[in-house]
């Protein structure tokens, strides 16, 4: 038999559902108990066409594609029959994906090349199509017409990895936001598959890795990519930082800014992400954050966060420095972190109450490590927007803004592959700076003074923790430690499903109709006592906000 008669598909590059992207190592073998994966991952690719709010898709961009999903057999086919119905149109497409089959990934990237998409990375959240069949009929049948589903382009999930990062190679234009990483590794075969007789295995994987060569040749990709990839065995995976994006090809650009957006869990915040180039003959990027929030009451917080640089100087040295808002100056003090360069300034609620999307922001290089490259000018768009729904928030707003105490931040070692396996993740969720690992600090907190009534010696719910994005799908498992113990009885966290109670002006209001899956915590009194009792929790969500809540219990 003829070598070039081999079959390609029984080359397969999968990725692990739900690997973790904020650590940097990860062991390349056995992971205990992985929670239930997304199901956006584990379903066959699907492509649609959607529409959200001005600059849902980045400035100026409000529809684009969807690809969520695994590339599969008929990937390519599908995506075939959508482009049938957009005629001319050529919006960017946004990809969610773990990957899947080689052959059909190739096959993605080639027609996509070929008509001139633009490519990002982002999971869309389908609007108003759960909770009810009608909807979800409803929805589907849009889909399959190539009529718009209003959507969005979720804030904090974001997978790109195993042959996704080939499809993505394809884009005629490509765009990395800010914080993403991507996961590479070596192919592997399929297996629900086998070998044609006669033909060795070796000889499959040089004639699968040769096609993959010349297909990111053909794209413009740097051979070190495929050797990266290469090198890397299947059962493990590397993720590619900014760094590696930009020397690969994969996104060249050596800065890039995503538009504001909105936050309104655990506490209401806007953020801004981007990441630029620093001094030096060798090329390297920081990823960085800007957040306004609310600081209980007392006007409003701005937080810059960037990763960690070597020429970083000690916090109790640093002076006050400032960022111009539309030519508002905010001073800005440093904060210690063990994980991030933090700078924080104070303002009153109304501070920016006129600022349009057309203004900038000032950075200073210096605080970037950029003092030869100069300051950074960030635009506003979708800022007027964003800070529309937060201002009346923190107007309203109560409990003040604390930063983690020195004990809090010392709570564990983040860089602990092993502490972070139980967890469970997404390969680039966002932004890593802030999604806070199991024992990382989040960057602040609040603290909430609750009231609860138990009945003795019976087991009762006090609470029900979760976070839940538009469409009702949860965000993630949060992070709950102890703080206080009860006195006069016991506590108990388990991971469960019930009712939320979001207010009916919420967009999610529908989901609590429906169970959802969360985190409950439980009580129950010793023996024959009545009175008071307290405990505290420190929860962290999904998008790294730190809350203390403290419960007031009364034992009757």
């Amino acid at each position: 038999m003829s070598t070039r008669a081999i079959p390609f598909v029984f080359v397969l590059i999968t990725c692990a559902i739900g690997s973790a992207a904020v650590a940097q190592k990860m062991p390349e073998l056995a992971r205990p108990d992985p929670a239930p994966p997304n199901a956006a991952l584990t379903t066959p690719i699907e492509f649609y066409l959607a529409h959200g709010d001005a600059d849902a898709c980045g400035p100026g961009c409000s529809e684009w594609i969807a690809a969520d999903g695994k590339i599969d057999v008929g990937a390519a086919d599908r995506f075939r029959q959508l482009l049938k119905t957009l005629g001319d149109r050529r919006p960017p497409i946004y990809f969610h994906s773990p990957g899947g089959k080689v052959n059909d990934a190739l096959e993605l990237g080639r027609i996509i090349r070929d008509k001139k998409f633009e490519v990002s990375v982002g999971q869309t959240v389908p609007l108003g199509c759960g909770g009810d069949k009608q909807s979800v009929h409803s929805c589907a049948a849009r889909k399959r017409a190539g009529q718009a589903v209003e959507a969005e382009i979720s804030p904090t999930a974001y997978a790109c990895n195993s042959s996704c990062v080939y499809v993505l190679a394809g884009g005629a234009v490509r765009r990395v936001p800010p914080w993403v990483k991507l996961g590479i590794h070596d192919l592997g075969i399929d297996p629900g598959t086998s070998v044609p007789r006669g033909v060795s295995l070796t000889t499959v994987m040089q004639l699968s890795h040769a096609r993959v060569r010349n297909y990111l040749r053909a794209m413009g990709m740097d051979d070190a990519l495929f050797a990266a990839a290469v090198a890397t065995p299947f059962v493990s995976f590397k993720l590619l930082q900014r760094d590696d994006i930009v020397r690969f090809g994969l996104d060249r650009r050596e800065f890039g800014e995503a538009v504001w957006r909105f936050f309104d869990e655990p506490a209401p915040k806007i953020r801004k992400l981007f990441f630029v180039r620093t001094d030096g003959d060798q090329p390297h990027y920081v990823d960085g954050v800007l957040e306004m929030g609310c600081n209980g009451g007392r006007g409003m917080y701005l937080l810059l966060a960037r990763q960690q640089l070597g020429s970083d100087t000690d916090p109790a040295g640093s002076t006050a420095m400032s960022i111009a808002i539309n030519g508002k100056q905010v001073a800005m003090n440093r904060k210690a972190s063990a994980n991030f360069y933090v700078r924080l300034g104070l303002m009153a609620t109304s501070a920016f109450d006129t600022v349009g999307d057309k203004a900038t922001i000032e950075l200073p290089g210096s605080e970037l490590g950029r003092t030869m490259l100069g300051n950074v000018t960030l635009t506003l768009d979708g800022f007027s927007a964003a800070y529309a729904k937060l201002q009346p928030r923190c107007s309203a707003a109560t409990g003040a803004l604390r930063w983690p105490t020195p004990a809090q931040s010392a709570a564990g070692d983040p860089r602990n592959p092993a502490s972070q396996l139980g967890q469970s993740r997404k390969w680039g969720t966002l932004p890593d700076a802030l999604a806070a690992a199991p024992n990382t600090p989040a960057l602040w907190h609040q603290t909430l003074e609750l009231a609860r009534v138990a009945a003795a010696e019976q087991k009762s719910q006090l609470d029900f923790l979760y976070k839940i994005l538009l469409g009702c799908s949860s965000a993630g498992q949060l992070t709950v430690r102890v703080v206080e113990e009860p006195q006069h009885g016991t506590l108990s966290i388990e991971k469960g499903q019930a009712s939320t109670d979001f207010p009916k002006d919420d967009e999610r209001a529908a989901c609590n109709a429906r169970k959802s899956d969360g985190t409950l915590v439980f009580y129950q009194s010793s023996a024959d006592y009545r009175g008071a009792d307290s405990i505290t929790l420190y929860v962290v969500s999904p998008l790294g906000d730190g809350v203390t809540r403290h419960y007031a219990i009364d034992v009757k």
